[in-house]
């Protein structure tokens, strides 16, 4: 594959098994709360220019304000210990993760969809499993 479009993005997505829904230029995933992080997390993919992209938040979670500076560090320790995602605060206390796969070049299609799909939905859950553990 190359030059991934939104509707083969798309397609991977139903081939991953990936419950997810189109909302103007992005497709939406959902992964719902459960025992061990008791938050929804959304999961937007898109296709930008000469990439994909996928970001992760749950809008239900925040690190304490007394505790942003420690929430700063744990992404900072993420973001030394991990390739990818690249995991953000923002200045109100949420957290994102941040995925981008260059598609200018030929892909193969397994490799989107193990390599960037899933391992962003797996780490993105674990992520938000660490740290609701540590900030809730």
């Amino acid at each position: 594959m190359k030059n991934v479009t939104l509707s083969q993005l798309r397609e991977l997505l139903d081939e991953t098994g990936v419950r997810h829904a189109k909302k103007d230029d992005v497709l939406l995933a959902n992964l719902p709360a459960d025992e061990d992080f008791g938050h929804d997390v959304l999961i937007l993919f898109a296709v930008e220019g000469e990439h994909i992209r996928a970001v992760a938040g749950s809008g239900g979670f925040q690190a304490p304000r007394a505790a942003r500076l420690q929430a700063l560090e744990f992404c900072n320790a993420w973001n030394a210990e991990k390739a990818v995602p690249r995991a953000y605060l923002d200045e109100e206390g949420y957290f994102s993760l941040d995925l981008s796969l260059f598609v200018d070049v030929e892909i193969d299609a397994a490799y989107i969809k193990e390599n960037f799909i899933c391992l962003f939905i797996a780490t993105s859950w674990q992520f938000f499993k660490d740290a609701g553990r540590e900030f809730e």
